[in-house]
């Protein structure tokens, strides 16, 4: 019974889905959320209210590091395309500046949204980087 393994097969490996993450889910709300910044490309950040991000009301802010920072986003399925960021203009000290730099490079492109841990972290990458959230509540 070669089809009824493959079909034991397939639904073990549907159970096992959820644990990894995914793109977004249907129902699963962005906004209104706040966000920890936990790694910028893959390396951790302090945990501190300078690496937070919020959104709320088709627009998100935060800072990654240093300045503050804002602007309009929109979702197109599961990719969170970013428009024109302002940003404060301070010079601040390593890693801050670096983390920054980084993190918004990464907004600057679209950006795959995966989600795990029941939605409560969210990782999203693309082309220019990579930053890892976790959920801290809804503002």
């Amino acid at each position: 019974m070669p089809g009824a393994r493959l079909a034991g097969a397939f639904l073990a490996a549907s159970l096992l889905l959820p644990a990894c993450a995914t793109p977004i889910p249907l129902g699963q709300p962005l906004e209104p959320s706040r966000w920890q910044v936990i790694a910028i490309n893959g390396q951790s950040v302090p945990s501190s209210d300078s690496y937070r991000v919020e959104f709320r009301g088709g627009r998100f802010g935060g800072r990654l590091g240093c300045n503050h920072f804002g602007g309009p986003y929109r979702l197109r399925g599961g990719t969170l395309m970013v428009g024109q960021i302002a940003s404060t203009m301070m010079a601040c000290s390593e890693p801050a500046m670096s983390h920054e730099r980084l993190g918004l490079a990464a907004l600057a492109q679209p950006l795959q949204m995966g989600w795990s841990e029941g939605g409560a972290r969210l990782t999203l990458s693309g082309s220019a980087g990579s930053i890892s959230l976790a959920r801290i509540g809804d503002p």
